[in-house]
């Protein structure tokens, strides 16, 4: 696995890029049913990781579903104001590498360069685009008005642990919740032409007695 800390010149931004080994893969933020979320705190610290849009792993065996990347990942940071000329940056990194058994990883990089020009080009691409659909809610059930499905789920931890199921409608998408502690949770999307939109989904309160 090599890991290389690069500056992506033209949007501004440091990315830690990833290039992963044949037949096998990392994690997502959010794992999905097993796995490790991976995990790169920069400092000096100024920005959270912004992830691109997964893949969708299914064991044959299993059926276990999880979240991750294969052949090559980058966490994009947005940049400080001073920029990066004179800074020394560093990445704390590590991450479960798959395959047929898995291995964790670590590795502390510091900024190497700029990254090729359109290197990232790609994975840039697959960052979530924050959108506000209208949102609504009958029961435990909320939906959300979007164009450009069928959509699929990537779910953050806090949505997956109140999910109980999933639909793409011809209006958007629907999701039915378990009551618990208000709040919101940030649903990711699949478009199917392929882009990432990521939105906060409101978390169902249980009924007041």
């Amino acid at each position: 696995m090599d890991v290389r800390l690069v500056h992506d010149a033209p949007h501004s931004a440091l990315a830690l890029v990833f290039d992963i080994e044949p037949g096998w893969h990392i994690y997502w933020s959010n794992p999905g049913d097993t796995g490790m979320a991976t995990t790169a705190p920069l400092m000096p610290a100024f920005d959270v990781a912004q992830f691109p849009g997964p893949e969708r792993f299914v064991d044959p065996v299993t059926e276990f579903v999880t979240y991750g990347y294969s052949k090559r990942a980058a966490l994009f940071f947005g940049l400080p104001s001073t920029g990066v000329e004179g800074q020394e940056f560093t990445a704390e990194a590590k991450w479960l590498a798959c395959k047929e058994r898995c291995v964790f990883q670590t590795a502390t990089v510091t900024l190497s360069g700029s990254a090729a020009a359109g290197e990232l080009d790609a994975l840039r691409a697959r960052l979530p685009r924050t959108v506000s659909p209208a949102l609504s809610s009958e029961g435990n059930t909320a939906a959300a008005a979007l164009a450009g499905g069928p959509f699929e789920l990537y779910p953050s931890p806090e949505l997956e642990a109140r999910l109980v199921a999933f639909r793409s409608t011809d209006a958007g998408v629907e999701s039915d919740l378990k009551p618990g502690d208000a709040g919101d949770a940030a649903a990711v999307l699949k478009r199917s032409d392929g882009r990432f939109v990521r939105f906060n989904l409101p978390l169902p309160a249980p009924p007041e007695e």
